[in-house]
């Protein structure tokens, strides 16, 4: 799933409405990591889970992950690094 893009099929979030609280809280860190590493902002994912984006720093953060991601290449952002938004 490491290359999968999120689109309207193959969201990873249209599988997150089917679980449970506890299922949510233990999977949006390992989702939100996928989904800031295809380029999204930590605000965006935040507002996709319904949380703070502090919520989703501290949750990076916690994976241990967070220093070390690099930001996807777009057209706005050619070199893929730079402050996570």
């Amino acid at each position: 799933m490491a290359d999968m893009k999120c689109g309207p099929e193959n969201c990873p979030l249209t599988a997150w409405t089917n679980l449970s609280p506890s299922e949510r809280k233990r999977e949006r860190a390992r989702l939100a990591k996928e989904l800031y590493e295809q380029g999204f902002t930590m605000e965006q994912i935040a507002r996709q889970f319904g949380v703070t984006q502090q919520q989703i720093s501290l949750d990076l953060a916690n994976l241990q992950v967070a220093c070390k991601l690099k930001r996807a290449k777009t057209v706005s952002n050619p070199k893929g690094a730079g402050r996570p938004g």
